[in-house]
């Protein structure tokens, strides 16, 4: 096949160092979407029951359940 220059293994370095930055980035970002929605699965939990995930709103919509926000 083709002999790699210098040029091309300059390119594959810098390919793969952007390619690590990008994955820091995305790891940056995501990383505290997940520590959120972790805190609100497992302080939130202890507040949600099967009765209020398939009940119907009460009292003008100020208690009851959400069923049908889940439809």
């Amino acid at each position: 096949m083709f002999q790699a220059t210098s040029l091309n293994e300059r390119n594959d370095q810098v390919q793969r160092r952007y390619r690590l930055m990008f994955l820091a980035m995305t790891l940056l970002l995501v990383l505290p979407v997940l520590i959120i929605l972790t805190l609100l699965v497992v302080r939130g939990a202890p507040a949600i029951s099967m009765e209020f995930l398939l009940a119907y709103p009460k009292s003008g919509m100020t208690a009851g359940g959400i069923f049908p926000a889940l439809l």
